[in-house]
């Protein structure tokens, strides 16, 4: 059905104008209140005004003044990390990881399970004694926590929040998660929870359209188009790890063979190196032969290039992103060596003439990716200048919001 068309006033215009205004404090701070400004295109008193406010609310605090400036030195403003703190919880089949991260993006603490398929009961539980230890070694008080970031491997349906392909698909996680840890719950695939931590703390501050590649025990994607994630119509934007690769490929867990994930995925890799056991000691061998340079990464890495080219390639040509990011479990030297590999095929596949194509990256968050995509949504549900904030929307279509927090804008 169409969107119906909706109009703006001036609620909504001030609402839109203070993310704004905190969006430039967060990707340009310490910045001036003449930066914001200019940068924005905000009136100096409009920026005065919100700015003071925010102080009032202690999101963002004074951080001395610039040097090199004629007349009085401006004061600089930046975020202040301790107004408000998010759990970003990642679950994946073998592992969870958490992380307590505060309003500027820092984590404060985190913590790694390695777990074999846990049942919805234990998985509850362990979570909830590992966030309640991070807050407590992290000495914050309870009324700081503005809500849970909550991230599961495969597809989520949008209605029921469950993850098709994993072991909790028919328990109510995201429900259960809410009332035990008493802080809202947001949920959302691995991968592009990952894109919108890259998005808002990674180098995908400064890129307003990318593609972010999760490599996991399978392969996820993420898609940021015009500096907001996008899923799509049913919130599969970005399922890259099935695209068909190879045909009459291996069986893929999807039910359809040949897909990419079959062949370029953590998972594939150690698989393919015989890696088996306990999902930590796995790691750590994998770790401890990307480290010894091991020549059989290498010609992986050269075997994965030759598939994972064409699927780069419809991206680029389709999609036209400024990047795409490489992130997730593989070892950092062995991400770096696929992207290496990678580029002259990809060289080989371009239409003539084209004078731009898609920078390729090593994202910055590395295995903590999608834990810490996971403690930005709240965070952006709540502070993103979304465009969307500026139409009249009915009460079924505004955004989940907490009951209680320190942040109201």
């Amino acid at each position: 059905m169409a969107r119906e068309l909706a109009g703006t006033n001036n609620g909504h215009a001030r609402r839109f104008n203070r993310r704004v205004v905190l969006e430039a404090i967060r990707v340009f701070g310490p910045i001036s209140r003449a930066e914001i400004a200019r940068r924005t295109a905000l009136m100096f008193p409009t920026v005065s005004t919100i700015v003071a406010g925010f102080l009032e609310q202690d999101i963002v605090r004074t951080v001395g003044r610039a040097r090199g400036s004629r007349g009085q030195p401006a004061t600089l403003i930046a975020l202040n990390g301790g107004a408000a703190f998010t759990y970003g919880l990642h679950l994946d089949r073998n592992q969870m990881r958490a992380v307590l991260v505060d309003l500027a993006g820092e984590v404060r603490e985190q913590a790694v399970r390695w777990v074999a398929a846990p049942d919805a009961e234990q998985t509850v539980s362990a979570v909830e004694e590992m966030v309640e230890g991070l807050r407590a070694n992290a000495a914050v008080s309870p009324d700081r926590i503005i809500g849970a970031g909550l991230t599961l491997p495969g597809p989520v349906d949008r209605e029921t929040l469950r993850s098709a392909a994993s072991p909790w698909r028919d328990f109510p996680l995201r429900d259960a998660l809410q009332k035990r840890l008493g802080v809202p719950v947001w949920v959302e695939r691995d991968a592009p929870a990952a894109a919108l931590g890259e998005r808002l703390h990674g180098d995908g501050r400064s890129v307003r359209d990318f593609f972010y590649i999760n490599f996991s025990v399978g392969v996820g994607g993420g898609l940021i188009l015009g500096g907001q994630p996008y899923g799509g119509a049913n919130g599969y934007a970005g399922e890259i790890g099935h695209y068909p690769s190879v045909k009459d490929g291996r069986q893929c867990i999807c039910g359809a063979r040949g897909c990419l994930e079959t062949y370029v995925s953590v998972g594939a890799l150690m698989s393919e190196l015989g890696i088996d056991g306990k999902p930590d000691q796995a790691a750590r061998t994998l770790a401890q032969l990307a480290e010894a340079r091991d020549p059989r990464l290498h010609a992986w890495a050269a075997r994965s290039a030759d598939v994972l080219a064409p699927a780069l390639m419809a991206i680029e040509n389709m999609l036209d992103v400024a990047v795409i990011f490489f992130g997730g479990y593989l070892p950092k030297a062995l991400a770096c060596d696929m992207i290496d590999l990678v580029k002259p095929a990809l060289e080989s596949m371009r239409m003539s003439g084209k004078k731009r194509h898609p920078e390729l990256r090593l994202a910055t968050s590395g295995a903590d990716a999608a834990a810490m995509g996971a403690a930005v949504l709240p965070v952006f549900e709540l502070l993103a200048p979304d465009p969307n904030l500026m139409l009249k929307r009915t009460e079924n279509s505004a955004p989940a919001e907490p009951a209680r927090s320190v942040l109201q804008l």
